[in-house]
């Protein structure tokens, strides 16, 4: 999950943040014994990580949004695109979650 969400990249998320997400990626391991059985293996579902990615990635566009686009000294600063990315991978996760509802 760090590989896909990056972070410590800006906008960067706090480790607490990270637990939080990693806790939404939890599912039922090989014995069929669920995140809050005392046996639990640490097992992580595709579609628990495909939604807390999605997660991730909002969270990380939320950061992002006191973020203006600004021009100063004849230079153009487009700091809103930091923004466009964040939601483009949060709809990226999104539709990947989908499509794994639709194949089972």
């Amino acid at each position: 999950m760090r590989l896909r969400l990056q972070p410590d990249h800006d906008p960067k998320l706090q480790p607490d943040d990270v637990d939080q997400l990693l806790d939404m990626a939890r599912g039922v391991d090989a014995e069929g014994r669920g995140p809050l059985e005392d046996e639990w293996d640490g097992a992580y579902g595709i579609r628990g990580l495909y939604a807390a990615l999605a997660e991730g990635w909002s969270i990380k566009a939320g950061l992002a949004a006191d973020r203006f686009d600004f021009m100063t000294d004849g230079q153009r600063f487009q700091r809103s695109q930091v923004i466009d990315h964040c939601e483009a991978q949060a709809d990226r996760w999104r539709r990947k979650l989908a499509a794994s509802l639709r194949t089972g």
